[in-house]
C-alpha cells in the first residue's frame, strides 16, 4: 500500500512536462480546474466533469478535485489530496511491448473509480479522530505542491517532505488499514454509477491479459464469487474484499439512483465502522476475517435503507 502511494505520487511529476491549465466549457462543480499535460481535450474534460458531478449528486458528496489529464497510460490515480489524474486515452501493455488501446468507456469507469476514492477520502476526513487531522492537512499541502509542479512551478519543494510523510508511522498505520476499504468503496460507487456489476472488470480488460492478470481483475467483479483457485490474490488491497463485492452484487444492488445513494451511504457507514475497529487493533485483519466482518456489518441493513433491496 505504501509503495503504491509513493509510485503514484512520483510517476506523474516531471520537470520537463509542459502543462496547460484548461478553461473548458462544462468543467465545473466537482472539478475545480483541469490541467492538461500533453494536449488540451476539453470534450474529454467536460465528460469527466459530468460523471463526477452526477456521482456527487447521487452519493451526496461535496468532494471536489483538480483533474489532471496526461498522456496515454494504463493507470489513473487519486493522490489522497485533491488530484485525480487520468490519461487522455487508456493503453494497456502486454508482453514484448505490444500495446492494447481500449474504448473511451474504460477510461470513464476508471475515472469514476478514482473520484470514488475522493468521496471516500472526504468521508474519512470527516469521521477520523483528532489524531489524524494533522495528517490530512499534510496530505492536502503535498497535493497542492504537486499541483503547482504539474502546472510548471520550479520553486516548489516536494520530494523530501513527501518521503518523510509517506514513511511516517502515522501514515503507514492508517494506509495499511484503509487501502482495501478505499478500493472496495471506490469500486462500489463506479459500478453503481454505471449500473453494471462487471464495470470494473470491463474497464481493466484487454486482449493481452494472461491467466494471472485476468483472474486478478476478476476479484473486482460484483456479479460472481471469486474463483477459489485464485484466493491467494486476495492479500492485495484491490482484491482483498472480493467476497464482499460478490455479496453487494447479489444482495445490495440498487434499482434506482436514489436507492444507489442510500445503499452507498450504508456501505460507507459500515466500512468506516470496520476501519475504526481495525485502527484500534494491533494487526490488520487477514482477508478471510475482513470479508466476514464487513459482510456481517452489511447484513444488518436497516429496513429504511434501500427500500427495494433485501439481504437474504
Amino acid at each position: 500500500m505504501l509503495s503504491f502511494f509513493i509510485s503514484v505520487l512520483f510517476s506523474s511529476i516531471s520537470p520537463v512536462q509542459a502543462a496547460t491549465v484548461g478553461s473548458c466549457k462544462g468543467v465545473n462543480g466537482a472539478v475545480r480546474e483541469v490541467i492538461f499535460l500533453e494536449h488540451q481535450d476539453c470534450e474529454l474534460a467536460a465528460s469527466l466533469s459530468d460523471i463526477f458531478n452526477e456521482m456527487a449528486q447521487t452519493f451526496q458528496s461535496t468532494a471536489s478535485v483538480n483533474l489532471v489529464i496526461g498522456g496515454p497510460s494504463d493507470n489513473a490515480s487519486f493522490d489522497n489530496g485533491s488530484i485525480v489524474q487520468v490519461p487522455y486515452r487508456m493503453v494497456f501493455y502486454g508482453k514484448y511491448g505490444r500495446s492494447y488501446e481500449v474504448p473511451l468507456s474504460n477510461l470513464y469507469v476508471s475515472a469514476a473509480h478514482e473520484y470514488g476514492h475522493a468521496i471516500f477520502h472526504e468521508a474519512l476526513r470527516k469521521s477520523a479522530g483528532d489524531e489524524y487531522k494533522n495528517l490530512f492537512a499534510k496530505l492536502d499541502d503535498l497535493s497542492a505542491r504537486k499541483l503547482a509542479i504539474l502546472k510548471g512551478a520550479s520553486d516548489v519543494n516536494f520530494v523530501g517532505d513527501s518521503t518523510a510523510l509517506y514513511y511516517s508511522p502515522e501514515f503507514r498505520h492508517i494506509s495499511s488499514r484503509m487501502g482495501a476499504y478505499s478500493e472496495f468503496f471506490a469500486d462500489v460507487l463506479a459500478v453503481y454509477h454505471f449500473n453494471d456489476r462487471r464495470a470494473m472488470v470491463k474497464a481493466l480488460y484487454h486482449d493481452g491479459l494472461d491467466d494471472f492478470q485476468y483472474n486478478y481483475i476478476r476479484m473486482r467483479d460484483f456479479s460472481s464469487d471469486p474463483d477459489p483457485k485464485w484466493q491467494h490474490l486476495m492479500t492485495e488491497d484491490h482484491a482483498k474484499l472480493a467476497l464482499t463485492r460478490a455479496f453487494v452484487g447479489r444482495h445490495l444492488w440498487p434499482e434506482t439512483s436514489v436507492q444507489a445513494g442510500e445503499l452507498a451511504d450504508w456501505i460507507l457507514f459500515s466500512v468506516l465502522r470496520m476501519l475504526t475497529e481495525d485502527l484500534m487493533d494491533g494487526e490488520e485483519p487477514e482477508w478471510e476475517l475482513a470479508n466476514q466482518n464487513l459482510i456481517r456489518e452489511l447484513e444488518s441493513l436497516p429496513p429504511t435503507v434501500g427500500k427495494a433491496a433485501s439481504v437474504q
